[in-house]
């Protein structure tokens, strides 16, 4: 085509020479004019002949042409972008451009893309590179070409014409530090683990409404990345999926079926976050998850029905509102200020220990709708209790008036039933504590958890304490002085509590018109793991079971029994000291139901038959030869006895004698039993046990074996016996 236009101007020359030499009167003139027409004549003829290229050449003109103009609107988009900064790339190729013609844009398809980048200097380009990819998708080609790419400078890549692509392929631009922009196919329905992880300059990207799943560390590490928004069609999204996104300010959430968290660890600048269905239900079971783990700047969350997360470490976070069945965990939000229950909820409860480091935390919003504090077991009308503030000298409950079931009293400072008669929760409290006249019950399950406490007096009018009460309080010293029905664990794990004082009435009957609102196994295990207590002085009436009182007490070295303890009316001393290594003296002041070893470390019962305990027991033990039986728990939880030998004059072993004690590894048997049943369940838990040394015969062990239950049986079979003659 170029040749014919040349040829052109030449075919003009011709007609004018032939008209010329005809009135041409100078024969020199003449000549030169019949020159030209000879010239015309060869012009004529090349125009008239076929050019080869005409029609290929013609094509790409037209593609240079059109490719020209693409790029001059992609430049001038580019610099609309620089112009304004708060659009993005995509809305700034949209608009109008000037025609300049700068940028070079490619159509590239999965087959073709090795020729197109074989020709191209990418990484000397000095302009945005972006790369259009279409043609039927192909994995092995699509993870070549995304090779191909990682060198191009300020690559954009839209793959949006690319037919059949499910999934983006795992680790697919990886490591890109040149990938500023991407979109994905409407067929995308999977973005594979660490397909843009560490892209650390992807500023945006377009996810499709067919997206489904967005897996594990799939976007981790890209730092410049401010934004995005995750298709409601979202189901699942993969642990870390947004770790160190640095950059990202604002997530909007659909409705997940499961994720795996955390989803936002190290979001250093994660301001909020919100969940847009706010009655899809919670993908985990599990307590306690660490959704936001290390997002020091996230300010606001929304969390949808159902949520049980962890804000650990969410140092900024000043609000939160939730949605009905929340078990939430706050500790470490210094700068929580206010919790709001959202209207309509009705039963709601947070994680264990919520608010430890709470320290600026105001007030918590209790709305009309709110029958019930926590999980119930089918009875909102008692919750379990009301979690503690121990860090937050400022909170003070805040209740609708139009509530039936709660109000705040003493300035907010309580939060009790509508008749004051049951207290929930109470506030920030420290010192020398004397629990409030006019409140009778105090409800189960960490009421005042972790508060500073030296001295807590319950005074006459309590009747009942829930379980767990005051569990990890710092309680140095307790003065009970009415008559009290403790729950279990009521003081457990206060590792501070060195003396207990009983002036009134330890109580195994509930108080009037009330039932505990969880199945209760008594007042057993009060002190369970106190470990500095050292002085018990009971100057009052126990009326209940000492079912394992002071477990684990280690530094108790002595006890007075009081005067009317006794084993009658059921009343029993299973595992009361166990594992109470110290306790060596045991000292029966008034009391006339028990007796003492010479040495104090034993306790019998009066008749000194039976063995009621033996804290202190170490090593190689021998049972006494003058008593006829064992009381259940004696030694339970005794991790320094190796043996056990057991005399012939002692017919049977209570339940859990020797239970749990792992590093009992020899039982010597000089008794025939009737029954395995009477000697091996002393022995539960022992999961040591290697030898049986049985004084006897092989007929009378075998006789013995077959008692023997399925579950006795099956444990005896790892268990070497050796038969010794008598």
């Amino acid at each position: 085509m170029k040749q014919k236009i040349i040829w052109f101007p030449v075919l003009c020359v011709l007609t004018a020479s032939v008209v010329l030499s005809g009135c041409a009167t100078n024969k020199d003139l003449s000549d030169l004019y019949i020159a030209g027409a000879v010239v015309g004549v060869v012009g004529l003829i090349a125009l008239l002949l076929p050019d080869k290229e005409d029609s290929s050449s013609e094509e790409q003109l037209n593609t240079e042409i059109a490719a020209i103009n693409e790029e001059a609107e992609e430049e001038s988009a580019k610099q609309s972008a620089e112009k304004s900064p708060g659009k993005s790339i995509k809305e700034a190729r949209k608009e109008p451009k000037e025609e300049t013609a700068q940028d070079f844009i490619f159509e590239v398809t999965p087959h073709t893309f090795a020729e197109v980048f074989a020709s191209r200097n990418f990484s000397t380009s000095r302009y945005d590179n972006v790369v259009r990819v279409s043609g039927e998708y192909d994995r092995e080609k699509i993870i070549a070409l995304a090779s191909t790419l990682r060198n191009v400078n300020r690559l954009v890549v839209d793959f949006t014409n690319v037919e059949n692509m499910h999934e983006v392929p795992e680790e697919l631009f990886s490591e890109c530090t040149t990938l500023q922009y991407i979109e994905l196919p409407a067929t995308t329905t999977i973005i594979e683990s660490r397909a843009f992880q560490n892209c650390q300059n992807l500023e945006e990207l377009i996810l499709p409404n067919s997206l489904e799943e967005i897996e594990r560390n799939a976007f981790a590490g890209c730092s410049s990345l401010t934004q995005l928004l995750i298709p409601e069609t979202v189901s699942f999204i993969g642990e870390e999926a947004f770790a160190g996104c640095s950059s990202l300010r604002e997530m909007v959430l659909p409705g997940l079926s499961h994720t795996a968290p955390p989803i936002f660890k190290d979001c250093a600048n994660l301001i909020k976050v919100y969940f847009k269905d706010s009655d899809q239900q919670w993908p985990y079971t599990s307590n306690s998850i660490p959704l936001f783990e290390d997002c020091p700047k996230l300010q606001y969350v929304r969390l949808p029905k159902g949520a049980r997360a962890s804000l650990k470490g969410c140092t900024s976070i000043e609000v939160v509102s939730f949605p009905e069945d929340c078990y939430i965990s706050f500790e470490g939000c210094t700068n929580l200020k206010e919790v709001v229950i959202e209207n309509g909820v009705k039963e709601f409860s947070f994680y264990e220990e919520p608010f430890i480091g709470c320290k600026n935390l105001e007030r918590i919003k209790i709305p009309a709708s709110v029958e019930s504090l926590c999980y119930t077991d089918g009875n909102p009308a008692f919750p379990y209790g009301f979690p503690a503030f121990p860090d937050s000298p400022h909170m003070r409950f805040e209740v609708d008036p139009k509530n039936q079931y709660f109000k705040s009293a003493n300035n907010g400072k309580l939060l009790t039933s509508k008749d004051g008669r049951v207290l929930y929760g109470m506030s920030y409290v420290s010192g020398n504590v004397t629990l409030p006249a006019g409140v009778s019950i105090l409800q189960n399950d960490t009421l005042l958890r972790g508060y500073k406490i030296d001295t807590l007096t319950i005074p006459e009018n309590i009747q009942y304490i829930g379980h767990e009460g005051f569990m990890k309080t710092t309680i140095k010293k307790v003065v009970i002085n009415g008559t009290v029905y403790l729950d279990s664990h009521v003081f457990y794990q206060c590792q501070n509590l060195e003396t207990v004082v009983i002036n009134g009435t330890i109580t195994n009957k509930f108080p009037e018109n009330y039932h505990s609102p969880v199945s209760t196994s008594g007042t057993g295990w009060l002190f369970d793991e106190c470990t500095k207590l050292k002085n018990v002085i009971i100057n009052g009436t126990i009326e209940t079971d000492l079912d394992c009182w002071f477990l684990n007490c280690t530094s108790l070295e002595s006890f007075t029994l009081p005067e009317n303890l006794a084993l009658v009316n059921g009343l029993e001393l299973d595992g009361t000291f166990s594992g109470c290594v110290n306790l060596t003296q045991f000292k029966l002041g008034n009391n006339r139901n028990f007796s003492v070893s010479d040495d104090g470390r034993i306790l019998y019962t009066k008749d000194r038959k039976t063995l009621v305990s033996y804290p202190s027991a170490t090593g190689d033990i021998v049972l006494p030869s003058d008593i006829t039986a064992v009381g259940s728990k004696a030694f339970v939880f005794n991790d320094t006895i190796t043996s056990v030998t057991v005399p012939a004059s002692i017919a049977s072993l209570g339940t859990d004698v020797f239970g749990h004690c792992q590093n009992i590894t020899t039982i010597t048997i000089h008794n025939k039993f009737k029954s395995v049943s009477d000697f091996y369940p002393a022995f539960s838990g022992c999961s040591n046990l290697q030898t049986i040394n049985f004084h006897g015969t092989q007929k009378e062990w075998e006789r013995l074996m077959a008692t023997a239950n399925e579950w006795e049986a099956a444990k005896l079979q790892n268990v070497t016996v050796n038969i010794i003659p008598q």
